[in-house]
């Protein structure tokens, strides 16, 4: 028999044979996690397809809501060759919480108005469709904003959850430019150009939710009307280090407007921006 270093040929096959029995139940067993491997990957992959579908159908439906919300926007002055209209809306994700609106009032006036929805998706969507319709369905048929406001009311009542809040402003210019009304409910102050005098229109409301029973509306007398400007608070947020609510009545400078609007739509969002800007020619 022969030896190597007091190891036998025989000896030698039997660990030959050890390791090969070792290395069998390894491989089988690596085949089987292979297979297994392998079966989990295929199970993830058609997960994600699936997940992949699901995701495309439901922004395919945000963004069919978002198209008939956007279709309640009025505007009763495009194209008029009176007035100057820079409006922005620009949602932080497909569907927005904001809306707004400019109609040619039953008694000859204008109504414009800003919603601002509490959060971001379906939520606040629905809420400012469901206002912008009740406005819609009422506005020719009023004569002013405070019988506006009480035909809205129990809308918003049924409308906002208990957890909600809405933020708005609503303001009616009466007919040759003589007086407004306006509610506002926790909005910065929105601005009107009149003559050489800025009217900041304050809040004069909380921001509104389910259990209001009155809206405040609040008159002011008009010597020369020039401008209006309307906004939500994404405008501020996003543009704090150009334009806030210290310093707002500077977006009636045409200059200052344009730096705004290049970093507003310049910029991934975090917050819905609204504003309209309507000026007498």
């Amino acid at each position: 028999m022969i030896e190597f270093d007091n190891i036998t040929l025989n000896e030698l096959k039997d660990e030959y044979k050890q390791l090969l029995k070792k290395y069998k139940r390894i491989g089988g067993r690596l085949e089987k996690i292979i297979k297994m491997s392998d079966k989990e990957q295929r199970r993830r992959l058609e997960e994600n397809e699936s997940l992949d579908e699901i995701n495309k159908y439901h922004i395919l439906e945000q963004e069919k809501a978002h198209k008939k919300q956007k279709g309640m926007i009025v505007n009763d002055f495009e194209g008029d060759e009176n007035f100057k209209i820079d409006i922005i809306y620009k949602a932080s994700d497909i569907l927005s919480g904001d809306s707004y609106s400019i109609y040619k009032t039953g008694d000859g006036g204008i109504l414009f108005y800003m919603l601002d929805a509490m959060g971001h998706g379906i939520l606040p969507s629905l809420t400012s469709f469901s206002v912008a319709s009740a406005v819609k369905q009422h506005v020719k048929d009023v004569k002013s904003l405070k019988e506006l406001s009480n035909k809205i009311l129990p809308n918003l009542q049924a409308t906002l959850t208990d957890a909600e809040q809405l933020s708005c402003a609503f303001i009616w210019i009466h007919k040759s430019f003589e007086s407004l009304e306006y509610f506002s409910s926790g909005m910065y102050p929105q601005l009107v150009k009149d003559n050489t005098t800025i009217h900041r229109l304050k809040s004069n409301n909380i921001p509104l939710m389910s259990f209001i029973t009155d809206i405040k509306v609040t008159s002011i007398k008009l010597n020369g009307f020039e401008k209006i400007f309307l906004y939500t608070d994404g405008l501020t947020e996003e543009s704090e280090e150009l334009i806030n609510p210290s310093n707002i009545e500077t977006i009636f400078d045409d200059n200052k407007l344009n730096e705004v609007l290049k970093v507003i739509n310049n910029q991934d969002l975090e917050d819905d921006v609204t504003f309209i800007r309507f000026s007498k020619k």
